[in-house]
């Protein structure tokens, strides 16, 4: 994982079980993460960003993950998500400058 800021950066994996993996995945203080999801349907491709927190109920317990932030965390929420966002846009202008270059490049041809 790379680690930019203090926070965790990880990729999607290509290969098996892509598409039940979130296309970036960044953690952040105070337990919270912030998924990129590239969804596919009729219309197209459609991105959507996830923001949780995960906590423990106790020592032993298990995992669990809410959407429901305190007033001291809503400033790293607002980062994840604009984090999120400019992800998605770099996403979109990679995609629309490979269709530009195949373009070109069938227009040489």
């Amino acid at each position: 994982m790379a680690t930019t800021n203090g926070s965790k950066t990880t990729p999607a994996r290509s290969g098996r079980g892509e598409k039940n993996r979130p296309a970036l995945s960044r953690w952040f203080g105070q337990g919270i993460v912030m998924r990129c999801w590239k969804n596919e349907n009729t219309h197209g491709t459609f991105w959507t960003i996830q923001v949780a927190k995960r906590y423990k109920v106790d020592q032993d317990g298990e995992w669990k993950e809410t959407t429901t932030f305190s007033d001291l965390e809503a400033l790293t929420v607002s980062e994840a998500l604009r984090i999120g966002w400019a992800f998605i846009e770099d996403q979109k202008q990679s995609l629309r400058d490979e269709v530009r270059e195949q373009a070109d490049r069938e227009s040489k041809s």
